[in-house]
């Protein structure tokens, strides 16, 4: 009988551990890419380091911003976050700018004629 109980016991702390990691997973999933983004000071605090490494090791990179003026803008900008999210490099910055009506992408160690590409390729 007290062999039945640990068992119950044992089955019981396993099916509650597959829950939580199933809860945990359902709650990554639902993540919107807004939420992936920066804050704007963290954002503007990147891109100010970036223009002084650009400087001191004469590298460029590129700064993409996007609004969107429309009084309902909300869904449209969500949407370019989405597009924003999904084409960015491992290396690349995103976040929030001029309050949440914008959003920055950073680009660092980009040269000039991949970056006419790579923005061209983006604005499609």
């Amino acid at each position: 009988m007290i062999a039945t109980t640990q068992a119950q016991t044992r089955t019981a702390h396993s099916a509650a551990r597959a829950g939580r990691a199933h809860q945990t997973r359902d709650r990554r999933e639902t993540r919107t890419a807004a939420s992936l983004l920066l804050n704007e000071d963290v954002f503007k605090a990147l891109l100010l380091r970036e223009c002084r490494r650009a400087d001191r090791c004469d590298t460029s990179f590129m700064l993409l911003i996007a609004a969107i003026d429309d009084e309902d803008s909300k869904p449209a900008l969500r949407q370019v976050v989405d597009i924003l999210v999904s084409v960015k490099r491992r290396m690349d910055v995103i976040g929030w700018f001029d309050g949440e009506r914008a959003v920055g992408l950073l680009l660092p160690d980009i040269t000039t004629p991949s970056a006419d590409t790579r923005a061209a390729d983006e604005s499609r």
